[in-house]
C-alpha cells in the first residue's frame, strides 16, 4: 500500500496500530509518521516502523518523528507480534 493511500484509509477506518515501512511508493514512512503525529486524531496512534534500512540515522529520524519502535527486516511473525503487543500495551494501558 502506498503512504498516501494509508493516510486516506486511516481516517475512514482507524487502526489500533500502524506498521510502516520507510520505503513506500509516493509517500515514505517518515512523511506518514510526521503527518500522523501532527494531527489530533492520530497523534497517539501507535506506530511501528519495520524497515530493511539499517542506517542508524534512519532509526534516529523515525523515532524523533514519533515512531514508537523501529524494527529491522527480516523479522519473524512471532517476534513482530510480540513487539506490536508491547507497543500497544505501553500506549493503551
Amino acid at each position: 500500500m502506498s503512504g498516501a493511500l494509508a493516510l486516506a484509509r486511516i481516517h475512514t477506518d482507524p487502526p489500533d496500530v500502524i506498521v510502516l515501512d520507510l520505503m513506500m511508493p509516493d509517500t515514505d514512512g517518515f512523511e506518514v509518521t510526521r503527518y500522523l503525529r501532527s494531527h489530533a486524531t492520530t497523534e497517539k496512534l501507535p506506530i511501528v516502523i519495520l524497515s530493511a534500512i539499517a542506517r542508524p540515522d534512519a532509526e534516529e529520524e523515525a523515532l524523533r518523528l514519533g515512531a514508537n519502535i523501529f524494527l529491522r527486516k527480516p523479522i519473524g511473525p512471532r517476534n513482530l507480534a510480540m513487539f506490536i503487543r508491547k507497543v500497544m500495551e505501553k500506549t493503551n494501558p
